[in-house]
């Protein structure tokens, strides 16, 4: 268990570290604005941040925000995800000093001297380098450095891979109205019956189920009619598109927060009422789904896109 109180909606920092996200208009955040944000969230409820120390510079934004408000610094706590260039890249002799710099500059980013919550950027490290790396991390969760390990997951076999690993706490996937691997399986359940806190990320599938009539390429062509076919059923149901992909994620049982994202104060205001909102009925849940169809794992796994990043984030996984 994390020992933290997860308000439902945990605040995305993707798109205060670069321009992140296919609807995004108004590219990153001031200081500021990211202030005014975590202010209105905070007030709502949430309580967790989620970045990544690939995320641009996420964690010094985040860091120097919080730093700069005492109230906000005591009310979040974060989630940040180690560097996924560090998994394959080392001899098993120089993981320990490599990671621990690694976590040291999160840290000093962060302005904390402990990690509540690290999350592997990449799953095939807990087995890298014969487990080096996974052992080191667990080194520095015994010294108390880190809170607690997860794992970011892009398939379900992954993350059952991830639940026969007492050490693992946490794991974050993609959820969406038309990427259901993950709820056709049984890892959320095998999940609640550990005690593992399951984080929904890609709630919007990078906004291109909140923004309708997003620009030719913005994803795979193929997932084209799977799109329309949401926004058409959102129209039918007299609801938004962000509306309907929220409810749709909030009717799953067992999630212990839902990552949401926003580049402004505006955002985060229109995003709040959504979390008030009745979720979707087992009955509507199942109506939706045979509306829409099921489209093929490659199209809804955002990790296989072919989309351009932000300078200086090749790296990134998305969120």
């Amino acid at each position: 268990m994390l020992g933290r109180t997860c308000g439902e909606y945990v605040v995305g920092g993707a798109q205060f570290g670069f321009d992140y996200g296919l609807a995004n208009r108004t590219g990153k955040p001031s200081h500021d604005a990211v202030h005014a944000m975590l202010t209105v969230a905070a007030a709502a409820g949430a309580t967790t941040i989620d970045t990544a120390a690939s995320y641009g510079d996420s964690e010094s934004v985040i860091g120097a925000v919080l730093a700069s408000d005492a109230d906000l610094d005591r009310h979040f706590w974060v989630i940040t995800k180690l560097p996924p260039d560090l998994e394959y890249s080392h001899d098993p002799s120089a993981v320990a000093g490599l990671l621990r710099e690694a976590v040291d500059g999160s840290r000093r980013r962060l302005r904390h001297d402990r990690i509540s919550l690290l999350l592997l950027h990449r799953p095939g490290v807990r087995r890298a380098l014969d487990g080096a790396l996974w052992e080191a991390l667990q080194q520095l969760v015994e010294e108390d450095i880190i809170g607690g390990l997860g794992v970011s997951i892009y398939a379900p076999e992954e993350a059952l891979d991830a639940l026969a690993d007492p050490q693992v706490a946490a794991i974050q996937v993609p959820l969406s109205a038309l990427d259901r691997r993950f709820v056709a399986t049984s890892v959320l359940g095998r999940c609640l019956e550990r005690g593992v806190a399951v984080f929904a990320r890609s709630i919007f599938l990078q906004g291109a189920l909140a923004a309708p009539n997003l620009p030719p390429g913005a994803y795979p062509e193929r997932l084209d009619p799977y799109v329309d076919r949401f926004h058409r059923e959102a129209a039918r149901l007299g609801r938004s598109s962000a509306s309907l992909a929220l409810a749709y994620v909030r009717a799953i049982p067992g999630l212990a927060g839902l990552v949401v994202g926003a580049e402004t104060v505006e955002q985060v205001r229109d995003n709040l009422p959504l979390f008030d909102a009745e979720p979707l009925s087992l009955n509507e849940r199942c109506a939706l789904e045979a509306a829409l169809g099921s489209p093929d794992c490659d199209l809804v796994d955002i990790s296989r896109w072919r989309m351009p990043l932000p300078s200086g984030a090749e790296t990134v996984s998305r969120p």
